[in-house]
């Protein structure tokens, strides 16, 4: 008997053996079954990674050109507000004009009446109202002379600004400019026109108005713009070009109203 177990034993145990063995051989398979299926998988998900990466890229792309779009689209716009044909533009109405009166004159008076009228104009202060006509017409034959009062307009710009009614009047002080360049009241209506910027804190466009003032060396606002143009620098905390400014006007202008105002 102990002879027959000593001869059963080691077959029991070669068996026991090659079942391990296979045993293991398909758990190896089937690791590496899953292992492939895993592999499979993260490929797949790496694919789905790659294109939701490709596609955020074009969605940022496309919002940041939207972005620039509208940046582009507000500069037009701002640029547009800012443009001197649309300066007038507002959703209040202009006042209509005094109605005008036609008087019949011979040719030879036309030179003298308008000789009279820049006579009478002031040049420091605000000119007062003209109940005279806005229109004298004297018919040449068959030929008919035109010439606006250039007093009744520069009136009108001035009523407009103080009643704060800026866009306005300066319209109304430009289309002055354009008709009487020449007038003693030119000076006048280019600081007007500074004025009404100013009073608005568009202390940029106040500034380049005030120094178009310069262009009327025979006028009487030089002095005042120059004290205004300090004032806008200052606003703007351009404190060197404001001191720049005050020198000019205390050096050409030193014993005027607007210099002493800084002294």
């Amino acid at each position: 008997m102990r002879k027959l177990l000593i001869m059963i034993l080691p077959l029991i145990l070669f068996r026991c053996t090659m079942t391990n063995e296979k045993t293991q051989s398909e758990y190896f398979k089937d690791f590496q079954t899953q292992l492939m299926s895993l592999s499979q998988r993260v490929e797949v998900l790496e694919s789905k990674i790659q294109r939701d990466i490709g596609l955020r890229s074009g969605v940022y792309d496309r919002v940041d050109k939207l972005e620039a779009d509208v940046k582009d689209v507000k500069d037009t716009i701002s640029k547009i507000k800012n443009h001197p044909l649309f300066e007038g533009l507002e959703t209040v109405k202009l006042e209509p004009a005094p109605t005008s009166t036609v008087i019949t004159i011979k040719p030879s008076e036309v030179e003298k009446l308008q000789t009279e009228k820049e006579n009478k104009q002031e040049e420091a202060k605000p000119v007062k109202k003209v109940k005279e006509e806005a229109t004298v017409k004297a018919k040449v034959g068959e030929v008919t002379v035109e010439k606006t009062n250039p007093v009744v307009l520069y009136n009108q710009g001035y009523e407009m600004f103080l009643n704060g009614k800026y866009a306005q009047a300066i319209s109304i002080f430009r289309e002055f400019l354009q008709n009487y360049p020449n007038d003693a009241l030119a000076d006048n209506a280019q600081y007007w026109i500074g004025e009404c910027y100013y009073s608005q804190k568009m202390f940029d466009r106040a500034i380049v108005e005030f120094k178009k003032v310069e262009n009327y060396p025979d006028g009487n606002k030089i002095p005042d713009a120059y004290l205004k143009i300090v004032y806008s620098y200052n606003e703007l905390g351009k404190k060197e070009d404001a001191n720049h400014w005050k020198k000019i006007l205390i050096e050409k202008y030193g014993n005027s109203e607007a210099a002493k105002k800084l002294q």
